[in-house]
């Protein structure tokens, strides 16, 4: 009896384990994705009212869909980063402020 307990108790953990991995499996896969989607919605949220969200979606869009087709995407990810650290700073950006960063964006 005690070994059956036993041995349920270790599948039920190879399972646990089996689980944990093929999530950080997926996260991994999928992460800059993630890190991607929070930069675009930080410029939206920060950007002024009526400022066109597509026109940030498509920007964005763009560029890490080239960056994928060139195999850019870990400079395409240091960029972000770079914008992410600065909008750290700063509570709302004006309309020439996200001109400017979408033209960055753009170009780099």
């Amino acid at each position: 009896m005690v070994a059956e307990v036993s041995k349920k108790i270790y599948i039920l953990a190879a399972l646990i384990a089996l689980l944990g991995i093929a999530t950080l499996a997926v996260l991994k896969h999928y992460s800059n994705d993630i890190v991607h989607a929070v930069v675009v919605n930080a410029v939206i949220q920060k950007a002024p009212e009526g400022y066109p969200e597509a026109e940030i979606r498509r920007v964005f869009n763009q560029k890490f869909a080239l960056a994928r087709e060139q195999g850019e995407v870990q400079k395409y990810m240091a960029l972000i980063k770079d914008l992410s650290h600065h909008l750290e700073k700063i509570q709302r950006l004006d309309k020439g402020e996200v001109d400017r960063l979408l033209e960055k964006v753009a170009q780099d």
